[in-house]
């Protein structure tokens, strides 16, 4: 088996070198000699999806999860893959599966969590953001998401209080301004929330709905006079 270890390793390097289409022919050489070896099917895959041939990742990355069902890596990227073809369904069945085989995992978590909000699912989305946070407590953007979610559920301190904290860790974090603006906005306080959507636009200052908010806000306040 010394050859066919040695073209094993020759495919990862050409990978790495991104000579795909040298490590494609390498793989399917290896294919032919052990049909049932995971490890080739895990490269096409590699190559499939740095080639944005989603068909052809899912296929590779399936056979080789079949083959040997405790890659994570594997699980995460067709995880990612078919949640941005909103297959959510499978999408969290992956991720699922990745975050049980290694619980210490953040990004799974809060992939899960991005999922289950924009499903309307907002308890399962707190809860996967909460976990993530008990890994990882300095992680804004977890802290943020959180806050935004407590916020939609109309829990408005707690939201705040995820959101603070994620402009302590990140100071630059637009979106945490964004969704303070939002917290202030629906207690009433106008003037507070002009002023964190302000914030965010310097920040990313193409933000639409940031501006539109602004806009309302602002209106909303002359009223109040």
């Amino acid at each position: 088996m010394i050859g066919f270890h040695l073209s094993n390793s020759n495919a990862a390097t050409l990978i790495r070198q991104k000579r795909y289409d040298k490590a494609k022919s390498l793989c399917h050489e290896l294919l032919s000699q052990r049909p049932d070896y995971h490890g080739v099917y895990t490269y096409l895959s590699t190559i499939a999806f740095a080639e944005d041939d989603e068909e052809a990742a899912e296929m590779y990355t399936l056979k080789s999860l079949e083959l040997n069902a405790g890659q994570i890596g594997l699980h995460n990227s067709l995880a990612k893959m078919l949640a941005e073809q909103g297959r959510y369904d499978e999408a969290i069945w992956h991720f699922t599966e990745s975050v049980r085989l290694n619980p210490n995992q953040v990004g799974p978590r809060f992939a899960l969590g991005t999922i289950f909000e924009q499903r309307g699912q907002l308890d399962e989305a707190v809860k996967c953001y909460a976990d993530g946070l008990k890994i990882n407590p300095r992680s804004a953007e977890a802290h943020n998401n959180l806050g935004s979610v407590l916020a939609r559920q109309a829990k408005y301190e707690k939201a705040f209080e995820h959101c603070t904290r994620a402009l302590e860790i990140n100071p630059n974090l637009a979106e945490a301004y964004y969704n303070l603006g939002n917290i202030m906005f629906q207690q009433g306080e106008f003037g507070e929330a002009i002023a964190q959507y302000e914030k965010a636009l310097l920040l990313r200052p193409d933000w639409e709905q940031a501006r539109m908010n602004l806009m309302i806000a602002k209106t909303r306040k002359q009223q109040q006079w």
